[in-house]
């Protein structure tokens, strides 16, 4: 189905997605087929209906793309080392683009195959033209936006985390979550749901009521789902509001903007500095706002005979300092590892990778 969906789309001037908010504000392309969520052979036939001349920072950001979609460890690379792993591979973007079927087929070992090869044809194409910067391009380039529910948790708490500093980095993201888990539990036991605005203003409320049947619900709010869904719910509520306020600024700074996923966004390689420059600068404009101070004084306004638990004490980051870092979590995550502090995160690291679950809300909430 796919295959024929995109056979007829192929000869069109350009289309546009639909999308639908969920109840936190987090926006999903309804076309099923084909869409820019969906798997590596539905993304590596899409592309921007608009083509744009590379640049000589565009040519330097397909590059890294290709090094990123081949994966493998490669995409963990500094950049000057994945721009190297292109370099060193020429031959074989050059045999996949011209021959992606009866040649070495050197794509088909990338983790994103389908991607990969419509970069090889694009770069190609690019090399071999004596200006490679004026050659247009439609490949959408893949950047991160906000990563991973950490970052969001260390800009609500204002703290700046190493790596040596692994227990305290949990610490920190625990306190917050455990106030988020205290106060549902308090709402909930009044028999009601956990409601908040976004900083956006979209109001979120998200029920959980008590099944006594397949077919029957009861209006008893179901407690332990309140309390477990509340944190993750709530801070993609929060990351969907960085995608909304960086698609606006995006559009009225004249970049093509495609949300992959909520962290996740696409825009043209000769602009990809300038997304990076928008998604820092929005991210600080984001979490500049007292956003705890605003939940808990809505908690007291919609509950006034309840009393909540204070806020977590916070830490002293100046978010401004994500301005000047190639990466939003770069400024979150310092990489400063003693051999001690490298054992602490090799022990750490299933515990990571648990909490990070927790504080992205994996699952069905």
């Amino acid at each position: 189905m796919s295959s024929q969906v995109a056979q007829k789309m192929k000869d069109g001037e350009g289309f546009y997605y639909p999308h639908n908010i969920d109840f936190r504000g987090r926006a999903y392309p309804m076309p099923s087929h084909i869409n820019h969520l969906g798997s590596d052979l539905c993304r590596g036939v899409l592309e921007f209906a608009e083509g744009r001349p590379l640049r000589s920072p565009g040519l330097r950001w397909l590059k890294i793309e290709l090094a990123n979609l081949y994966a493998g460890g490669v995409d963990k690379l500094s950049y000057e080392g994945r721009l190297a792993f292109t370099e060193n591979h020429l031959e074989d973007i050059f045999d996949s683009a011209d021959r992606p079927l009866e040649g070495n087929r050197w794509w088909l070992q990338a983790e994103d195959p389908f991607q990969c090869l419509a970069v090889c044809i694009n770069l190609t194409e690019a090399l071999r033209c004596p200006s490679p910067e004026t050659v247009l391009s439609h490949i959408p380039i893949h950047q991160d936006g906000s990563c991973n529910g950490f970052q969001h948790y260390a800009a609500l708490g204002r703290d700046t985390v190493t790596s040596t500093a692994i227990d305290e980095m949990f610490e920190a993201a625990r306190a917050i979550m455990r106030w988020f888990g205290e106060c549902a539990k308090i709402i909930t036991a009044e028999n009601e749901t956990v409601r908040w605005t976004t900083p956006l203003g979209l109001p979120v409320v998200k029920t959980s009521l008590q099944t006594l049947s397949l077919q029957r619900e009861t209006d008893k709010v179901v407690v332990r789902r309140q309390r477990t869904a509340f944190p993750p719910n709530f801070i993609h509520s929060l990351d969907g509001c960085h995608m909304m306020m960086t698609a606006v600024t995006c559009k009225r700074a004249g970049l093509c903007f495609a949300g992959v996923v909520h962290d996740s966004f696409w825009t043209h390689a000769c602009d990809v500095d300038k997304l990076n420059k928008i998604l820092r600068e929005k991210f600080v404009e984001l979490y500049a706002q007292p956003i705890l101070e605003n939940l808990l004084e809505s908690f007291e306004k919609s509950f006034p005979h309840l009393d909540f638990p204070p806020l977590p004490e916070r830490g002293d980051l100046d978010l401004k300092v994500v301005l000047d870092s190639p990466s939003i979590d770069e400024r979150f995550l310092q990489n400063r590892v003693s051999s001690q502090g490298l054992s602490s995160v090799l022990e750490s690291t299933l515990c990571w990778e648990a909490l990070n679950d927790v504080a992205l809300g994996r699952g069905d909430y």
